[in-house]
């Protein structure tokens, strides 16, 4: 990045030439291996994919920081649209895409509402619109505290989620993989809430093409969000799909250690409706 710091990323390519590229933003918690299996069949299929470890996930960590902690949240905008720019860079005359999962999704909408014309295009899979966890009331108080005088405070993560969600099979597995923050720190929290409380008015100002994913039966957030951004978005290219008997990681698309050979085909049928949304915008 412009201030020197490394930002960690995967990428998946096609056997030939790249017909368009794909940037994945990752959701929280998460990191970018999570898009390891849309990465190989979206390759196989002609498009190039980036995945990045957001500054403060994954191998993304700041000097002096844990994981879990950024200096400067506002500097992610900027990270991702150097990412973009980079990416540009790499794929010239091609066109270019973002996918953003769960949080990632709101990041995604951040970024285009303030950068028009920067994509071609967003894919938003289980959006956080409206999420089924959140600071507890009696851990109010001390959170602000720390905002005001101890920022670098850190926070466990299962707090802020639902017993159901705790219990989660998904859930073990995310906080058993070491690039996956246990703890978040006051100033993450607290930066990320805009990415919460405006993002339906940051997709009224979006002005590219945008496919909307949601399942369900997903626990982590509730579906109805996802209806909620598809009619707060004003472009006229917009889609909703809303697949049945799916949870939050997409029939395991998104926690590749957990996927079998039991879901395949749904996997599979996820893997076409992004890549035909993507091949018709050409």
């Amino acid at each position: 990045m412009t201030d020197g710091f490394g930002i960690f990323y995967r990428r998946w390519r096609p056997v030939g030439e790249a017909e368009r590229a794909l940037v994945c933003i990752h959701g929280l918690p998460g990191q970018s291996a999570q898009f390891d299996l849309i990465g190989q069949g979206l390759a196989a299929r002609g498009t190039e994919v980036y995945a990045i470890d957001l500054r403060g996930f994954g191998n993304s960590v700041e000097d002096g920081l844990e994981r879990g902690d950024t200096k400067d949240f506002d500097r992610h905008l900027q990270d991702i649209d150097e990412v973009v720019g980079q990416v540009r860079k790499n794929h010239p005359g091609k066109r270019l895409f973002v996918l953003g999962y769960s949080v990632g999704g709101n990041y995604a909408l951040w970024y285009a509402a303030g950068h028009p014309d920067s994509v071609d295009g967003l894919i938003l899979v289980a959006p956080a619109i409206r999420r089924n966890s959140n600071i507890a009331a009696k851990d109010l108080l001390p959170f602000l505290f720390a905002v005001a005088f101890t920022p670098a405070k850190q926070f466990e993560m299962r707090a802020l989620l639902t017993e159901e969600i705790k219990k989660s099979d998904e859930t073990e597995l995310l906080f058993g993989d070491p690039l996956i923050p246990k703890r978040l720190s006051a100033r993450y929290l607290s930066g990320t809430r805009p990415l919460f409380t405006k993002a339906l008015g940051n997709a009224s100002r979006v002005g590219e093409p945008t496919l909307i994913l949601q399942g369900d039966r997903d626990i982590w957030v509730q579906p109805i969000g996802a209806k909620e951004l598809f009619e707060a978005l004003t472009v006229k290219d917009k889609s909703l799909r809303t697949l049945q008997g799916a949870d939050h990681d997409f029939f395991k698309m998104f926690l590749p250690e957990l996927a079998s050979g039991n879901n395949q085909a749904n996997r599979e049928e996820v893997m076409s409706i992004v890549n035909d949304w993507l091949k018709a915008r050409r």
